[in-house]
């Protein structure tokens, strides 16, 4: 809300029919624009008492003719798509125009306040996503658009600061957070923390199949069962063989070499890659880097051509990291099998609240984790196996290692052969050594994440300084597998399984179906987000 969304827009279309006229535009050096034959807008509110059109209708009838003349060559700029009715018919409308005009092959930039539009664009192949800027600290936009992001509406802090009472703001933020929602004071007895950074995955506009699976709609009234659902599906649906991005009305090209695996980024127009039993470093065809404007990741497939990368096949998966002081997301893997979290034995202490942050995250974006308990030696065997059990109980893969004493490293390797694999850890937890262990790698000599050779098809891709990956506050339960079976029991819609009346999950944790050392652990992560 008032960050610049509509102005955005505007601009644009004002920019393509300027330079369509044969002039200047005020833009960087170096800028490139596509040559559009149509430009069409719906912008504003179209009701009119003449015409008897409504806010809705008045969109509807603007945007139904945008159909018929869409294609490849024409822009389409859709403001407040789905709104002006009831949210959830215009979901529905607005996620089916946009498919309707992404099979036409139109361009179109649209801008949204509901967020599972919001999440189509981040998880829909040929799409990709952005918001506006906005300082959480003094509450004010910043007017720069961001790439990766999915923006956030800050309706409650706009309407705080256009001088709504705080008493109803904070009823607002109670109906919509429950009582303990984000921004109370703390109580006597808690402690305000900060919370962690947000992380959202920045969609690289693929071309592909891509799927987005939700679980069965909680039902308000209902009386929880601790009968296990067994359609809840948690991970996403992998694509076996990637399909690579075409491009349009491109003549047929001479056949290609076979996809190579690129193991690190060397610069924006270079990167090293595993190609033909070998690695070696090559450049990257000018038009990838222009489709491709944040660069090649470890782990991305692409196909060579004359020594040059001149194709990216989808990524299946990525992981990103956040910058603390800007908030700007950057992809750091992508393609990946399984998620390595080390957490150490001693020296630091074993960490179960981040393990299961790290559970979280590999679950709710179709990697599967491996517990790795390093420096293992320092602790009795049966204190490791105490502390590991609750995951294994679920069905987690959690090994206990020590590269100093050579113990479990063998198994390890094996768990990792023919898969590529993320490596995640907090300093001084030991994962220098075990990547030296298991790869015979030094000291990393770049700050940039890379792919480790274990075996020929056996890959760990290291990611120096990463130490945490985010946590989307509304999916938080939706990533835990302990949870899965019970979610959408809840009697509440929403539920953040704590005290709630009627949760399932609760209920579940109390009678022995869920560890309570997990539940306790998820209690610790609303803590740490401050939903709790």
């Amino acid at each position: 809300n008032t960050g610049g969304k509509t102005l955005l827009l505007k601009t644009l279309g004002l920019l393509v029919l300027i330079a369509r006229s044969g002039m200047h535009i005020p833009v960087d050096e170096g800028s490139t624009l596509c040559e559009f034959a149509e430009v069409f807008a719906d912008i504003g509110d179209q009701q009119s008492l003449e015409q008897s059109l409504s806010t809705f209708s008045g969109h509807i009838a603007n945007v139904a003719p945008m159909l018929v003349q869409a294609g490849p060559g024409t822009l389409i700029l859709l403001d407040e798509l789905g709104s002006g009715t009831d949210p959830h018919e215009g979901t529905g409308l607005g996620i089916a125009l946009l498919e309707a005009f992404l099979a036409r092959g139109a361009y179109v930039l649209s801008t949204t306040h509901l967020r599972d539009i919001k999440e189509f664009g981040r998880v829909t192949a040929g799409c990709a996503i952005a918001g506006m800027g906005f300082d959480g600290a003094t509450l004010q936009p910043t007017y720069q658009l961001v790439y990766g992001t999915l923006g956030e509406s800050h309706g409650l802090e706009i309407a705080a600061r256009h001088g709504l009472p705080a008493a109803v703001v904070e009823r607002a933020r109670a109906l919509v957070y429950g009582e303990d929602a984000p921004g109370r004071a703390p109580g006597p007895n808690e402690t305000a923390e900060p919370g962690p950074n947000d992380t959202v995955e920045p969609d690289p506009v693929w071309d592909g199949a891509s799927e987005s699976q939700r679980g069965p709609s909680p039902q308000p009234g209902a009386t929880p069962t601790l009968t296990p659902t067994p359609t809840v599906t948690l991970t996403l649906t992998l694509t076996p063989t990637p399909t690579l991005t075409p491009t349009p009305a491109r003549a047929p090209t001479p056949a290609a070499d076979p996809l190579a695996m690129v193991v690190e980024a060397v610069s924006p127009s270079r990167c090293r890659l595993w190609h033909n039993d070998a690695v070696r470093e090559t450049t990257i065809r000018d038009t990838l880097r222009r489709r491709m404007p944040a660069g090649l990741v470890a782990g991305d497939r692409v196909r060579m051509r004359d020594g040059q990368a001149i194709e990216a096949a989808n990524r299946r998966n990525f992981l990103v990291s956040r910058d603390a002081d800007t908030g700007a997301e950057t992809v750091v893997a992508a393609n990946l099998d399984r998620l390595l979290i080390i957490v150490s034995a001693r020296q630091p202490d074993f960490h179960g609240t981040m393990l299961a942050r790290h559970l979280f995250y590999a679950e709710s974006h179709g990697v599967a984790p491996i517990i790795c308990l390093t420096k293992s030696d320092l602790v009795a065997p049966d204190v490791a196996d105490e502390w590991l059990s609750p995951f294994r109980t679920i069905g987690y893969e959690a090994l206990a290692v020590s590269a100093v004493k050579s113990r479990g490293v063998a198994d390890l390797t094996e768990t990792l052969a023919e898969k590529v694999t993320a490596v995640i850890g907090y300093p001084g937890a030991g994962k220098t050594t075990l990547l030296g262990a298991l790869t015979g790698a030094v000291r990393p000599d770049s700050a940039k994440p890379r792919a480790l050779n274990v075996a020929r098809d056996s890959w760990l891709i290291d990611m120096p300084g990463l130490r945490a990956l985010g946590v989307w506050k509304p999916n938080l339960s939706a990533g835990l597998r302990e949870f899965a079976p019970y979610l959408g029991l809840c009697a509440h819609a929403g539920c953040l399984h704590r005290q709630e009346k009627g949760c399932a999950v609760r209920l579940a944790t109390d009678t022995g179906a869920i560890p309570r050392q997990l539940y306790d652990q998820y209690l610790a992560l609303l803590h740490q987000m401050r939903l709790a």
